[in-house]
């Protein structure tokens, strides 16, 4: 099966896009100069064409009462304009994906991993039973686009002709665009801070050449920001977490609210959280290799086996291998001397803590 496509494939193409498969998709690796584009992602602003992510919307007057009985965070607390980071789990407390939710005052609008969209909708979809509520995918007729890095915030107000003031994480705003409204969230994906732009598909070719031929902001691919979102400790659903991690084991407390009642996978995290212990949590390692490890690499220390890498870049700002990796929590304080072993040999490595430093 073909890898799908997004709207903006011919512009990337013609900017010099080297094309990867990831998650069904052909998307833009990088466009021929990956250390440029992650220097504009950290230091000023990049583009990032994020039309690959699964994108809901969510209708009908149970819409509150439905999705805050499904996912972990707090929905019904979300006045319009705001968003909250949630997870949905399975009864047995497993992820099935992580979420951004935006509230409006007719509707939701969930943001959810592309490798996780059909399973998303699909069990949102199969537990509605006698709700009044609508669930409709938004597919080629919309995008998104995302702006990051420092300097994103000028650039998104200049394109929106609007001081956007300084927005709490995931609040947002509606404007008329040309081809229709879009959504202005605040939506940070590397760790520089950042915003997305939800428009209709009719708009998106405009706003990519004006930033990318106007404003002079550099497209930034999936070498560049993979490299930042793992320096910044960012886990990604079908890269760090899978249906058999718990949403702790990946520090997404934020992800959580304790004070709400039942949802569906609750009592499994209520009982992590009264026994106060993970026994095993994410954290990193920066380790001495040139060939990067793959995901399930053993790391090991002093012989015994304590974790494994989930996912792996060369850090710029380490000048080596940085790897995220779920450890024994007795071992994730910064300094502890590990190896990690991939084909047929033990590299030397030591745990740091993320996000990294400047």
């Amino acid at each position: 099966m073909m890898d799908e496509i997004t709207p903006l494939h011919e512009l990337e193409s013609a900017a010099g896009a080297h094309f990867a498969s990831f998650c069904g998709w052909e998307v833009a690796s990088h466009y021929g100069d990956p250390a440029a584009e992650y220097d504009a992602l950290r230091r000023s602003a990049g583009v990032l064409n994020v039309c690959f992510t699964g994108r809901l919307r969510i209708t009908g007057k149970d819409r509150t009462r439905y999705l805050h009985s499904m996912l972990t965070n707090d929905i019904r607390a979300l006045a319009a304009g705001e968003g909250c980071y949630a997870a949905l789990l399975t009864r047995q407390g497993w992820m099935e994906a992580d979420l951004w939710v935006y509230a409006f005052q007719e509707e939701y609008r969930v943001e959810c991993p592309p490798c996780a969209a059909g399973q998303v909708y699909g069990t949102l979809s199969r537990h509605i039973v006698g709700d009044i509520l609508k669930i409709d995918v938004l597919d080629g007729t919309s995008g998104m686009i995302s702006l990051q890095g420092p300097g994103s915030k000028a650039v998104m107000e200049r394109t929106c002709g609007i001081s956007l003031p300084d927005l709490q994480p995931l609040s947002h705003r509606s404007i008329d665009g040309t081809g229709g409204e879009w959504l202005v969230a605040c939506r940070d994906r590397t760790g520089s801070g950042g915003f997305d732009v939800w428009l209709p598909a009719s708009d998106m070719k405009a706003v990519w050449r004006s930033w990318t031929e106007v404003e002079g902001v550099r497209p930034a691919g999936l070498v560049a920001w993979n490299q930042l979102r793992t320096e910044a400790g960012i886990p990604w659903y079908c890269s760090d977490m899978t249906g058999k991690t718990l949403p702790m084991e990946m520090g997404l407390d934020s992800a959580i609210s304790f004070k709400k009642g039942c949802y569906r996978g609750q009592e499994i995290v209520a009982r992590i959280k009264h026994r106060g212990h993970l026994d095993r949590r994410l954290g990193a390692v920066a380790i001495d290799c040139g060939e990067l490890p793959p995901g399930g690499a053993p790391v090991i220390h002093r012989g015994e086996r304590i974790g494994a890498v989930t996912s792996a870049v060369h850090s710029p700002r380490l000048g080596r291998a940085l790897a995220l990796a779920v450890l024994r929590s007795a071992f994730l304080e910064p300094g502890t001397a590990v190896e990690v072993e991939y084909g047929g040999n033990r590299r030397p490595g030591v745990v740091v803590i993320l996000p990294l430093r400047d």
